[in-house]
């Protein structure tokens, strides 16, 4: 019955995302959502992905709100980079240690990074326990430690959260490898 629920789940968020792809609710969209989505369930079958977290809900408040507070942040200094230093905006790609989290918490991490303005999280090496994340507006030294803090400092937030352990010698954020 659990399954059957979350492949409804599923079925109606598809559908609801189908109507704003098409930004139409006539009975065309609607009938066509409702035909398309458990179409693509069927087509597209994925393994069920074990959730191992064991989520801090009292953290979740505040991690939402720094989330919140570094999208804002970042927007303004991409602006800002853009057009004080035009195409001589300067870029780094960090390695931010991540430990080995479970699938769903890397998951969770690597689009976290991803949504802020001026970072891409370019590759995932589970097996070394890194992310390698793209940093625009880097300035000297300083600007490379500060970006690689912050970085950390998301990521091993998100992985608080999600109550995932963080290698004590990964706590300070400031511990991540040489590569930059």
């Amino acid at each position: 019955m659990n399954g059957v629920l979350e492949r409804l789940a599923l079925a109606v968020w598809l559908a609801l995302l189908w109507l704003l792809l098409w930004g139409s609710s006539s009975l065309l969209a609607i009938g066509s959502a409702l035909l398309v989505g458990p179409l693509c369930l069927a087509a597209g079958r994925l393994p069920a992905l074990p959730v191992v977290a064991r989520p801090r809900w009292r953290r979740l408040p505040m991690s939402l709100v720094r989330f919140a507070t570094d999208v804002l942040a970042s927007s303004v200094q991409v602006a800002w980079a853009t057009l004080a230093h035009g195409p001589r905006t300067r870029s780094a790609v960090l390695a931010v240690p991540v430990g080995r989290p479970s699938a769903t918490a890397l998951t969770v991490v690597v689009n976290r990074l991803s949504l802020e303005p001026g970072t891409l999280v370019l590759g995932v090496v589970p097996e070394a326990g890194e992310i390698y994340v793209f940093v625009l507006d880097v300035r000297g030294g300083e600007g490379l430690e500060r970006a690689r803090r912050h970085a950390c400092r998301a990521a091993h937030d998100v992985l608080r959260t999600l109550g995932e352990d963080i290698p004590e010698s990964q706590e300070s954020g400031s511990e991540g490898s040489d590569r930059a």
